[in-house]
């Protein structure tokens, strides 16, 4: 009923990939968001789309993937009026550099949520174009589907099927700092991700035992990368190497902020020890592949072929409930400022990124566990550089309110990165217990203090009395500042029973000794 090319705006749902109702084949999908409220040049945090599922069954069960892109474009203008093709025009010449593919989960029920997988390095291409303002529109394209059948689809509510449950563009950003530079001029963004299979590359460190990998052999196939140490395939510290391919900051320019980016892979006891990381740039105007390098490279490049300026952090321990969160790093824009300033260094250029454990121990605990391209590239590490394009110093100043706080942002109200403090109780009596008024006492009295016990019971305890009790923790060497701004802080516990003994729902209130 539809010409291939027509752009038709008036359908009851959306299908994403294969449609068979007016026309037979594969689709172009266009979403506008109209009024956007992300300032220029903030770091995007996590962004989707939201989706209400409008059916499920034979209609949209089969496994596809369909590729995303963003009009690149500061304001994207409306659907209306556009001639033939239009959406193909955009996805094929006017759209952002950065792509997302994906496999939609197959839905279960109507009126369920769906989203997409993350599109925050699609959205931060398009709020570093200059003319960006908070307020301005965006438009979301899908394309690319490899479905053959109408099965290959996923059907989704559509404003003119259900207003109320139309897609929804999520954006959470960081406040990290704005630019005014120099001269008037705007500041401008850079992004970056690895973008192939060996551009996050592992090496264990001299002293390390070897296992499947030998020392100093370079490794790009794991299905994570470990900041710290490593016992997988060979056991001992390592150094990281991720390599950012096209970063475009112009020579000359003054970097006012850079980081890298990773998503939680795993968290526990893999990687819940003290840790602390330096980080190096490669000292090179276009830092060459990885792949093909002899033994001993990032070694070498870290012991000297690294730039002069380095940063030293405490990456965050990770819960259960952060997998699959962003982290980043501390601010690295002095080293990256020096990669600049080397002969021949151009925009587009590559960089590398060289990160290996400067404190720590020497088991598997002390490590951080980030997703590698290899497992999902959508989720690989990427490089964000807040730039003015002429020397000069930049004058900050804190970003406006966020849309919606990220649950898990490492940046600090001024814009830098938090520092990390681990403590953990290393005495016998610095762990007590003590009943509370009104238990009936056993082989201990209600009120005396309890320094020996095997475990810890959080609420009620039936063996040396009957009732609920206090629990006291004392952790000695806070190494915490005064007056600083707390980010973010909690208790850590290693389980020790599970089942009839403690299943069921409760509450617990949390004090600290004044």
């Amino acid at each position: 009923s539809l010409a291939v090319g027509d752009l038709y705006t008036s359908s009851s749902d959306i299908e994403l990939g294969f449609d068979s109702d007016k026309y037979t084949g594969n689709q172009y999908i266009g979403l506008r968001f109209p009024g956007v409220a992300v300032p220029k040049n903030v770091y995007v945090h996590r962004a989707h789309v939201a989706f209400v599922v409008d059916a499920v069954g034979d209609c949209c069960n089969e496994t596809f993937e369909i590729s995303v892109k963003m009009q690149k474009v500061a304001n994207a203008p409306s659907f209306a009026g556009k001639g033939s093709s239009y959406l193909h025009g955009l996805y094929t010449g006017n759209a952002t550099s950065g792509m997302v593919t994906y496999s939609p989960a197959e839905d279960e029920a109507v009126g369920d949520a769906a989203t997409t997988a993350d599109l925050s390095a699609l959205v931060q291409e398009v709020v570093g174009q200059p003319g960006w303002a908070s307020g301005n529109a965006m438009v979301v394209l899908f394309g690319g589907s490899t479905g053959t059948t109408e099965a290959h689809s996923r059907e989704y509510e559509s404003f003119d099927g259900a207003s109320g449950s139309a897609p929804a563009l999520v954006i959470e950003y960081c406040p990290v700092v704005t630019t005014s530079c120099p001269g008037g001029a705007s500041p401008g963004v850079a992004t970056a991700r690895v973008a192939a299979l060996a551009d996050d590359v592992e090496e264990a460190m001299p002293g390390a035992t070897a296992g499947s990998v030998a020392v100093g052999e370079l490794y790009s196939t794991s299905s994570d990368i470990e900041l710290g140490y490593d016992k997988d395939k060979y056991e001992g510290k390592q150094y990281l190497g991720l390599r950012f391919d096209g970063v475009g900051v112009p020579a000359g320019a003054t970097v006012q902020d850079a980081r890298i980016k990773f998503w939680v892979d795993a968290a526990g006891s893999c990687c819940d020890g003290d840790l602390n990381v330096t980080v190096k740039m490669q000292k090179a105007a276009n830092a060459a592949a990885f792949a093909g390098q002899s033994s001993g490279y990032l070694h070498n490049l870290y012991t000297s072929g690294a730039t002069g300026a380095e940063v030293t952090y405490t990456p965050q321990v990770d819960m259960a409930s952060d997998v699959h969160q962003p982290r980043y790093t501390a601010n690295l824009k002095d080293a990256v400022q020096e990669v600049l300033g080397v002969s021949g260094w151009a925009s587009g250029n590559a960089m590398a990124a060289l990160i290996a454990p400067s404190a720590g121990g020497s088991t598997e605990a002390n490590s951080r566990e980030y997703e590698s391209f290899d497992t999902d590239p959508n989720y690989a590490a990427s490089m964000y550089v807040v730039y003015c394009p002429s020397s000069g110093t930049a004058s900050t100043t804190a970003a406006v309110s966020t849309t919606a706080a990220p649950s898990a942002a490492t940046v600090c109200p001024d814009g830098s990165s938090p520092s990390s403090v681990t403590t953990r109780i290393t005495a016998s009596d610095d762990d007590a217990e003590e009943a509370v008024p009104g238990s009936t006492a056993g082989s201990l009295a209600v009120g005396d203090l309890y320094n020996s016990s095997s475990d810890i019971e959080l609420g009620f305890d039936s063996d040396k009395y009957t009732g609920n009790q206090y629990i006291g923790l004392r952790f000695p060497g806070v190494a915490v500042p005064k007056n600083v701004y707390v980010h973010r802080a909690h208790v850590a516990f290693v389980v020790d029973a599970v089942g009839d003994c403690c299943n069921e729902t409760f509450e617990i209130s949390v004090k600290m000794q004044k």
